[in-house]
């Protein structure tokens, strides 16, 4: 399946000086889901984040949409602009946190 890195996600990787190796393995598994994986992953429950799925992977967790099931919800608070109603197909990858960053 198809993902979009956005600006905030390659800043925070960046700023977490996370290794190659990590971020390949992050990106390797983005690579591979299917649509029923994505579907399985929870949203967070309350707050800012409640549009994001959350992922982990080590001691960090990724905060993602996936546009097939977000678009019609969040697209107004998310303002994807490469979000498209006929390519709903699309995973987007929004931040990268360490998931102690999750309990505050």
């Amino acid at each position: 399946m198809d993902y979009i890195q956005t600006t905030p996600f390659k800043k925070q990787i960046r700023k977490l000086r996370l290794s190659s190796e990590l971020i390949k393995s992050i990106l390797h598994e983005f690579d591979n889901m299917d649509s029923k994986q994505v579907s399985q992953y929870p949203y967070y429950k309350a707050g800012i984040y409640k549009m994001f799925k959350k992922y982990r992977i080590g001691r960090y967790r990724i905060f993602f949409t996936y546009c097939k099931e977000s678009y019609n919800k969040y697209r107004h608070y998310l303002n994807c602009s490469f979000c498209d109603e006929n390519n709903l197909e699309l995973i987007v990858l929004f931040d990268i946190q360490k998931r102690s960053f999750d309990y505050r």
